[in-house]
């Protein structure tokens, strides 16, 4: 009878098998088959392989034509004889399920043949059906053994052809695929169980652990196309318009709703597995109590034994338990972080696409480095946060069927513990509010913090020149203890929420028991007791779980809202494009509100319209449709062909006129022609990619060897790139970086490279010297220049070009005062002599004479003769050259070095040490000890447990105060231990290393900051300090408690198996080798995300900083394109990284299955001796083992992980710093009449920028008396910076040879910060920090520790510079924050802010570095006012290019290539034939 009813059953199944199988195998056949007509030709399956008769299809087709006849033998065989031999004893389900399985058998002949030609990959369809049918053959044919059938034989070559196709079909078929259909990525081509169990990663695991893996590597092992982030970011911009168009475009979940619309199917596609692992995980409680009830049946008196076949029953049941948990464990965290790393890709997709598309005011409002924190921070918080998630429902899922399984192990007693966790739950729903609030106030401090660092970050060389590092680190120290403050306001919400979920877990349990004595009469025996607490326990996990992901999720949940809230920011408003076909559209500008009227723009004749050609109508703009205009009717005709400049004093709004032209301004009023066909655009800041000068220049045109050279020539880049290593293929760096003319002419140099038929230059010839100006501006608009027919405006402070101008433009406060030639203007009844000099206007009507014939100079070397990294004739093409960090096309890094040391940064005790004396020793213990007495404390409870379970008292409450006592005793243990590491330990570590990290930087050395990435820095202080604030912290204390856990939860293993102990060493070697051979790939991993992350972090800043330029060119798709190309790369160690973690987990799972099952047989084995309390708490732990060593070494891993970062910024402390004042010795004589005379002496002093590099400096001597004001003239690139840096002590002294002298003192026996402070500089960059005007005026006076100016002080300064009306209008006057979000100054208005700051600074020597570049002539009047003036008494060296400028100098020093050639009075160096006077003639200065 039992083998008749198991025969039912066996063919139900058989029959249930079949029936699913055939028609889902019939579909794949048409799918695959090559003869469908239902698809176009181009959709039909293809060949896949390279033969389509391989030994691998003939082996399975003989394997199926085997397996078929088999089946058709067992339907013979028992329609013939039977079941047992009689043809009249047949099984009602026998010949359907036999019959089902022959026409399966059938099916498969086709099926497999064309999906080994036509498939890449094993089918999942075909293994799932071997598998089934395997398990189903092995309880058959133990049936048909067992009653002797005669179908025995023939089923059993069934059974093992069965299994032989499934070995078969698990055989990866790389090799035998086609190049062309061959992909890159392994996990691809692999089998279902390869990908569930993760064999395909083992070799890069293995190769890990051999090697030093790089970006390459990965690369070449292979990411799946849909993770690298295109296709995904397309989707999710799909689903973002869509819901914009629903009328929700500033919606905070604008962001939620397009993701779940766009990835439903990816982010729920983990919920199936996950109820499969709850179903499994609570089929635990069953096995324990079935388990306990067995054992204690052979221990107790008077108590008849149960069968030990029902024992090992239970032990089946425990493999199959457990490798369902394995199983669905593995499926559940594949789907997790599948979406993970797909989502990962859309978010950063989008988020590049969407920076493209900004306005000028929203970019500027965001800043480089709060948009930076959006694509590191904030995306990883959303990414961690999907885990989070799925974690979260699963946990409410699990506490609601724990209810259910206590309802029926302790009826009305569920109650009382589902109140305790529904008060969980209540209170931490009500505290999420508090979270989130407290999450948001952390990271705006953040941001603020990354706000003021990206700036300092920015003129870190500057600051240091300045002697200004105490202010820097003082004023960035003060933001990062209030954002530490608030990280403690966070942590405490956290601690909370973690502390009350430990306590409900005892207080659960408690309340079940309690309830339960309290409402029954039975003794509490142990199957009883320990089935609540694995009920109970089983509860832990989802309630540590709330308590854990809790914070996290609301954290993810925050940056989700920061990222919805960047991509509803307002955009750059489009225009109609207009091409030379399409004249005749609407070519009007828009205000703000409506279109202009047709009629207004037909009032505009037909022929003024022409091509190129420009008109604005009473036009006025503004920032943004919500301020204020700052440019006011404008009525400006620029003509088509022709040169129009546009002059006026600093801060009337020339480049916003320029910006305004390209449609980046706001519309206010008015009318405007749209720029129509090819545009150029040349910032006054020039936007340079950190990338090779040639693909600077061509950016995404195609090369043009001929034009190119042209173009070179034209720009006098030649001499500039024979002086470069690897010519124009020398990528652009701060390491190796361009000079300010440099940087101007490479700019130009793209700009007429593009062919474009309207450029606009914003003042491009400001910082080239006197000659090569002349020369550019010739070869651009002399009678040959290349510009001279098309149409260009040019910005300029540079009165001598105005003569060659067609038309001239006359800005002042936001108005036009004049327009017409420069005759027409000198004749005109406007007053421009406040405008244009009086050279100018003796010199109206001189013809254009071509000053650089470069036939004519001393010869350049020729374009044929700068080194070359490749031969020109093998560069078509370009554009896969832009490369943020080098040249390397493939992965985006600079090179394998910088990514090999972040990869491979060993992660040994020193980096642990390096984190743990931050903390303090102290601290460190008292938190260390917190924990561990909780743990003790918990292991204690379980030791009770067991007491209790056997003690036989009548009388519980004892034993339930007891419990109560552990219980409160947990709780207080754990919020202490949580307390102390929260609130003392960790938030002291992240001060310590902040200050430590900022402090190396803000002492390191010139030569070691010049030769360190901003990027990298900026990084260190936001991604990286971000880890060591929250997430390094975390895992570790996740791994101290999981691991105190874990030994607890094994002592108690063992005490209840003591023979598993013999299992001990084994089991600990191959944790210790899954770790190592884990962890040993993982650290490189996480090391080469950041790595490669670099280069997308830095594309995107860069992309930030050059909107204006990228979108002129019409060059978004290009960047756009070079964004994801690093997307692509930086997606590889993520995916790899999860890959890895699932790898991990699959085998924990495997191991934990090794530990139940054995638990469970050793328990039936020795069940006359085995303790039922022992074991009902080894039972009740191994219910959470699985996923606590899981934990355990997962928390290991983020541990190691993290410190790759700690290590990464324990490297940056490491910098090579300058010696403190307190190692030099003081400077002899008198130190207080140090620097009051200013007298300077070089005497043969060279100057190097590294150790066998050229000499910038060779055997340079002059002498410069104390009050005396010499200028420093020559070519771009002459030697003219170095010079100052000498005097600064701008790199290391071992490079500089020679002597400096200031009032006879050595410069080497000075301390730097003594000798930098008694000198003001201001640089050609302005140094100005996101502080307030106030504060940037008295730098000094801070950096000093003295009493700043006084208020009257301030603005007497401002007046003498003429700014006190401009800092007037400003919001907050001296108050307002000086940084593009809340005022924009001109290039030229932020100089004289510098300079106001040099009057109150008073001190004896003055440097400028080219301070007049972009100032108009009226401006550079009133700076000469206040040299003659206010600083007569001073000692002046300044870099000048205008050579008007230094007329009234004491002194001009003429450098050419580090050597000083001549010398002397401007004057009398005018009146002889010296270079000086070439210099003044090629501006036009008459002798």
């Amino acid at each position: 009878m039992v083998l008749l009813n198991s025969l039912e059953y066996e063919y139900l199944a058989l029959t249930l098998l079949s029936a699913l199988f055939i028609p889902c195998v019939l579909y794949k056949i048409c799918e695959l088959s090559p003869w469908s007509h239902s698809r176009s030709r181009s959709r039909r399956p293809t060949r896949v392989t390279r033969s389509t008769c391989d030994a691998l299809a003939i082996s399975k087709s003989i394997c199926t034509v085997v397996f078929a006849t088999a089946c058709a033998a067992s339907l013979t065989v028992l329609c013939r004889t039977g079941y047992y031999g009689d043809p009249t004893e047949r099984h009602a389900l026998a010949r359907p399920a036999y019959v089902l399985q022959l026409f399966s058998s059938l099916t498969l002949v086709p099926a497999m043949y064309l999906q080994h030609t036509h498939g890449i990959a094993p089918s999942t369809l075909l293994t799932l059906f071997f598998l089934g049918g395997i398990v189903f053959d092995s309880l058959h044919l133990r049936t048909l053994v067992l009653s002797s059938s005669k179908v025995v034989a023939s089923y059993a070559v069934a059974a093992s052809s069965r299994f032989v196709l499934l070995i078969l079909e698990l055989v990866e078929k790389r090799r035998l695929l086609q190049a062309k259909h061959r992909p890159r990525a392994r996990e691809t081509t692999s089998s279902l169980l390869s990908r569930l169990t993760f064999v395909w990663l083992i070799p890069l695991l293995a190769s890990g652990r051999r090697r030093s893996l790089t970006v390459d590597d990965l690369l070449d092992y292979g990411v799946p196309d849909a993770y690298t982030g295109k296709d995904a970011g397309d989707e999710l911009l799909a689903a973002l318009q869509t819901e914009h168009g629903h009328g929700n475009p500033g919606s905070e979940n604008k962001l939620l709703k397009a993701t779940i619309m766009a990835f439903s199917h990816h982010f729920f596609a983990p919920v199936l597995p996950q109820l499969l692992l709850i179903v499994a995980t609570f089929a635990q409680t069953y096995l324990v109590q079935g388990m306990l009830s067995f054992v204690s049946s052979y221990r107790i008196d008077g108590v008849k034994p149960e069968n030990a076949s029902r024992g090992w029953a239970l032990v089946g049941g425990y493999v199959l338990v457990y490798l369902a948990i394995a199983a669905s464990t593995s499926l559940y965290w594949d789907k997790v972080y599948a979406f993970t790393v797909y989502y990962r890709g859309a978010l950063i997709s989008v988020i590049f696409e969407k920076t493209l598309k900004l306005s000028s005011v929203a970019a500027r409002s965001q800043g480089a480095g709060s948009a930076i924190s959006y694509m590191t921070v904030d995306v990883e918080r959303i990414i961690d946060s999907i885990a989070f998630f799925h974690q979260a429902w699963s946990a409410i899922v699990s506490i609601a069927v724990a209810a259910v399984i206590l309802w029926y192990q302790a009826s009305y007693a569920m109650f009382a513990p589902l109140g305790v966790i529904l008060f969980f739950i209540a209170f931490t729903t009500l505290l999420g509010k508090t979270v989130d609030k407290a999450q948001m106030e952390w990271m705006a401090a953040t941001e603020k913090r990354m706000k003021l660092l990206t700036s300092v970050v920015s003129h870190v060389l500057p600051i240091k020149l300045s002697a200004l590092e105490s202010v820097m680190v003082d004023r960035i120290s003060r933001l990062r203890g209030r954002e530490v403050r608030l990280l403690r306001a966070f942590y405490r919400r956290i601690i909370t929420v973690g502390a009350l979920s430990t306590a409900t877990v005892n207080f659960a349990g408690l309340a079940a028991l309690g309830t339960y004595i309290a409402i029954t009469s039975q003794s509490l025996e142990p199957s009883k007791l320990f089935t609540i607490l694995t009920v109970v326990n089983l509860v832990i996990l989802p309630i540590s779980t709330i308590g854990h992901v809790f914070p996290l999720l609301i954290a993810g949940y925050a940056s989700l809202r920061r990222v919805s809230t960047f991509l509803s920011l307002e955009e750059k408003q489009r225009y109609q494009a207009q091409t030379p076909t399409s004249r005749n559209s609407n070519d009007s500008l828009t205000s703000h509100r409506t279109l202009a009227n047709k009629d207004d723009l037909d009032s505009i004749p037909m022929d003024a319209r022409s091509y190129g050609q420009i008109i604005l109508r009473n036009a006025s703009f503004s920032p943004s449709c919500l301020r204020k205009p700052i440019l006011h009717d404008l009525s400006i005709t620029f003509k088509s062909g022709a040169l129009t400049m546009i002059i006026g004093p600093v801060g009337c709004g020339k480049s916003f006129l320029l910006l305004s032209l390209l449609r980046e301004t706001c519309p206010a009023a008015g009318h405007a022609t749209q720029l129509m066909g090819r545009v150029a655009y040349a910032s006054q800041d020039p936007f340079l990619l950190p990338t090779t000068v040639r693909a600077n220049i061509v950016l995404d045109k195609a090369f043009d060897p001929v034009w190119y050279t042209t173009v070179v020539k034209a720009c006098c880049l030649v001499p500039d790139l024979a002086r470069m290593d690897k010519g124009d293929m020398t990528v652009i760096s701060d390491s190796n970086g361009l000079s300010g003319g440099q940087k101007h002419r490479v700019a130009l140099a793209r700009a007429l490279y593009a062919k474009s038929d309207v450029i606009l230059l914003d003042d491009s010839f400001s910082a080239l010297d006197a000659r090569t100006s002349s020369s550019v501006f010739s070869n651009l608009f002399g009678s040959e220049g290349l510009l001279r027919t098309h149409t260009t405006i040019l910005v300029t402070h540079n009165d001598h070009h105005l003569r060659f101008a067609h038309d001239i433009v006359i800005l002042d406060e936001g108005r036009v005062v004049a327009q017409g030639d420069l005759e027409s203007l000198l004749e005109s009844a406007v007053d421009v002599s406040s405008y244009i000099t009086s050279d100018t206007q003796h010199s109206a009507g001189i013809e254009m004479r071509p000053r650089c014939n470069l036939e004519k100079q001393e010869r350049e070397p020729a374009l044929e003769d700068v080194p070359q990294a490749v031969p020109p004739q093998t560069l078509s093409d370009v554009s896969g050259q832009v490369n943020v960090e080098g040249p390397d096309e493939k992965t985006g890094v600079a090179s394998a070095e910088p990514a090999k040391k972040d990869a491979s940064s060993p992660s040994g005790w020193a980096q642990f040490h390096f984190f743990f004396s931050a903390c303090r020793w102290p601290r460190l213990a008292v938190a260390l000890a917190s924990i561990l007495g909780y743990s003790v404390t918990e292991v204690g409870l379980q030791i009770f447990l067991k007491s209790w379970s056997e003690s036989d008292a009548i009388d519980q409450r004892p034993w339930l105060w007891a419990y109560a006592v552990f219980a409160v005793a947990c709780g207080s243990a754990a919020f202490i231990a949580f307390f102390s590491y929260t609130q003392q330990t960790t938030p002291h570590a992240s001060l310590e290393i902040h200050h430590r990290m900022l402090s190396a930087v803000a002492y390191a050395s010139p030569t070691t900051l010049r030769n360190t990435k901003p990027e990298k820095l900026i990084n260190r202080f936001s991604g990286d300090m971000n880890a060591i604030d929250f997430a390094f912290p975390l895992a570790i204390l996740d791994f101290t408690i999981t691991a105190a856990y874990v030994v607890g939860a094994m002592i108690l293993v063992f005490l209840a198996v003591p023979w598993l102990a013999v299992s001990l060493p084994v089991l600990c070697a191959v944790y210790w080798l899954l770790q190592s051979f884990y962890l040993a790939t993982s650290r490189q991993l996480q090391g080469l995300e950041m790595a490669a992350k670099a280069p997308l972090v830095s594309t995107f800043s860069t992309t930030f900083s050059g909107l204006e330029t990228i979108r002129a060119y019409g060059t978004e798709k290009f960047t756009l394109a070079e964004g994801r190309r690093h997307l692509a790369s930086s997606q590889a160690p993520v995916y790899f990284r999860y890959a890895g973690i699932r790898f991990l987990r699959t085998a924990l799972n495997g191991m934990t299955l090794f530990i139940a099952v054995a638990v469970a047989t050793l328990a039936v084995a020795l069940r006359n001796s085995t303790s039922a309390g022992f074991l009902g708490v080894a039972l009740s732990q191994i219910v959470g083992l699985s996923t606590s060593i899981s934990n355990l070494l997962l928390s290991w891993s983020r541990v190691e992980n993290g410190v790759v970062s700690v290590g990464r910024i324990q490297d940056s402390t490491a910098m090579t710093t300058e010696r403190f004042s307190s190692e030099l010795s003081p400077a002899p004589g008198n130190e207080s009449e140090f620097m009051v005379r200013g007298d300077i002496e070089f005497r043969n002093v060279s100057l190097a920028y590294g150790p066998g590099l050229k000499p910038a400096l060779r055997d340079v001597s002059f002498a410069v008396r104390g009050g005396s004001k010499i200028a420093l003239c020559g070519r771009t690139g002459s030697g003219k910076s170095s010079v100052l840096l000498a005097l600064l002590s701008g790199v290391d002294k071992n490079l500089i040879q020679g002597e400096i002298l200031v009032d006879g003192v050595d410069v080497n026996d000075v301390p730097f910060s003594r000798l930098r402070s008694s000198m003001s500089v201001i640089f050609q960059d302005p140094l100005l920090l996101g502080v307030s005007v106030r504060e940037n005026l008295t730098l000094r006076a801070l950096a000093n520790q003295i009493d700043p100016p006084s208020e009257g002080e301030l603005w007497n300064a401002l007046s003498r510079v003429g700014l006190a009306d401009v800092v007037r209008k400003l919001d907050d006057g001296l108050d307002t924050v000086v940084d593009d979000e809340h005022v924009q100054l001109s290039r030229g208005e932020r100089q004289l802010l510098c300079l106001a700051r040099v009057l109150l600074e008073k001190r004896n020597i003055i440097i400028f570095d080219e301070v007049s570049s972009s100032m108009d002539s009226h401006t550079e009047a009133r700076l000469h006012l206040v040299l003659s003036t206010d600083l007569k008494h001073c000692t002046v060296i300044s870099i000048v290019h205008r050579i008007s400028s230094v007329l009234d100098f004491d002194k001009v020093l003429v450098l050419d290539d580090g050597v000083v050639v001549e010398d002397g009075r401007p004057k009398d160096l005018l009146q002889s034939e010296s270079r000086f006077r070439e210099l003044a003639r090629a501006q036009d200065l008459k002798d």
